[in-house]
C-alpha cells in the first residue's frame, strides 16, 4: 500500500539497524542527523525493540526497504527517573529515488537532494495527516530556511487503542539533507510524558549536524 509505511512506523517500535558510533555518556550519535545531548535520565541504544506490531510486516527493516527506504538504522529508548519508568525508540534511515519513484514522482530522479526532499516532505505531511496526528500549526513538517543544512522539522502525536487502553504517542521528526542524501530520522515517546517529550524535542532541535567527511564514510560503511 503507497502509505503503509508510515503507519507502520508509527504503530509501535523499530528493529535492528546498522552500526552507528555510541558517543559519549551524555551524548548520543543519531546516524546521518546529528550528536544530541541527552536529557537526564534518558539513554538510546542501537538495536531492536521486540514489537508485535511488525510481525506480519516481516519487522520494520523489511517495512523501510519495501517503502523506498534505505540505511536504517534503530535504537531503544530508556527514561529512568526513580519510580518512574518508560521505553521509546528512534529511527535514522536515508530516503531519496526509490521512495519517489513509488510515490509517482519519476519526475525528480535527477533532482538535486534538497528538491527531491521538499517534495518527499509533501508526501510525508500527507500521510502524518492521513494517520489521524495531532500537530500543531498548518502542517506536520515545516521547512526551515537553512542554508546550510537544508531541513524539514516537526512533531506530532497519535492516539491509538489497542484491548481497551488509549496509548497516545509523540513524535518528533526531520528530514534533512546529509551529505548527497536526504535522511529521515524518527523519535518516539510517550506522549503523556509531556516534560520528557518537551526536552525531547529540544535535544533534536539544538543537535549538531555531522561534516561532510564524517556522512560520507558512514554511507560507504553502511551501504
Amino acid at each position: 500500500m503507497k502509505h503503509a509505511w508510515i503507519s507502520a512506523v508509527l504503530a509501535g517500535a523499530l528493529a535492528l539497524g546498522a552500526a552507528w558510533p555510541a558517543g559519549a555518556a551524555d551524548h548520543w550519535d543519531m546516524a546521518y542527523i546529528g550528536r544530541m545531548t541527552l536529557p537526564e535520565h534518558v539513554t538510546f541504544e542501537e538495536g531492536e525493540q521486540k514489537s508485535l506490531d511488525f510481525l506480519q510486516t516481516g519487522g520494520i527493516r523489511w517495512t523501510f526497504i519495501r517503502s523506498g527506504m534505505m540505511n536504517g538504522v534503530f535504537y531503544t529508548m530508556t527514561y529512568a527517573d526513580g519510580t518512574d519508568f518508560s521505553y521509546g525508540w528512534a529511527a535514522s534511515a536515508a530516503v531519496g529515488v526509490p521512495y519517489l519513484v513509488r510515490q509517482g514522482e519519476t519526475a525528480y530522479r535527477n533532482k538535486t537532494p534538497s528538491e527531491q526532499m521538499d517534495v518527499i516532505a509533501e508526501h510525508m505531511n500527507e500521510e502524518i495527516r492521513r494517520s489521524g496526528a495531532e500537530f500543531a500549526g498548518s502542517e506536520p513538517l515545516v521547512r526551515l530556511s537553512d542554508r546550510e543544512h537544508p531541513r524539514w522539522e516537526g512533531a506530532f502525536t497519535i492516539t491509538r487503542k489497542e484491548n481497551g487502553v488509549t496509548y497516545r504517542e509523540a513524535y518528533q521528526m526531520v528530514l534533512q539533507v546529509s551529505g548527497f542524501r536526504v535522511v529521515l530520522g524518527l523519535i518516539n515517546s510517550d506522549a503523556d510524558r509531556k516534560e520528557l517529550t518537551a526536552d525531547l524535542a529540544e535535544m533534536m532541535k539544538e543537535r549538531r549536524f555531522y561534516k561532510e567527511k564524517d556522512l560520507l564514510a558512514a554511507f560507504l560503511r553502511n551501504g
